[in-house]
């Protein structure tokens, strides 16, 4: 089974585009169920997440697993390829990277916290 930390950012499942615009981080996470909310900033994608952990994220994958780092600028984050790629599909073919250099979001104010207390700590 998958682990991950209050923090991590994620692409939620295999049907989601791995891009900066879908970019998703942990907010709870206890016996192997977890919270998240999208870091995105957009109306359209602030009902979905859930806040408590009761999620297994079973299909998720971390950001760094597409070799991408999350850079953040005050209010605005993007994506940039930094390293290989071992993502897979659960039926094990890759899965690469889709997300654009020139895309740049609003990251909301719960993301820009929790990222903020991450990098303090790592």
């Amino acid at each position: 089974m998958k682990r991950f930390s209050i923090g991590d950012l994620i692409i939620i499942n295999d049907c989601d585009r791995p891009s900066a615009e879908l970019v998703a981080i942990v907010t709870a996470a206890k016996d192997g169920l977890y919270g998240w909310r999208y870091i995105n900033d957009e109306k359209r994608l602030k009902n979905y997440g859930c806040q408590r952990p009761e999620s297994t994220l079973k299909l998720a994958t971390k950001l760094e697993d597409f070799g991408v780092t999350l850079v953040l600028d005050e209010m605005q984050y993007w994506c940039i390829v930094t390293g290989e790629y071992v993502a897979k599909y659960p039926d094990g073919k890759s899965r690469k990277w889709q997300g654009y250099v020139e895309d740049v979001f609003t990251v909301t104010k719960s993301a820009k916290k929790l990222l903020s207390q991450k990098e303090v700590q790592s």
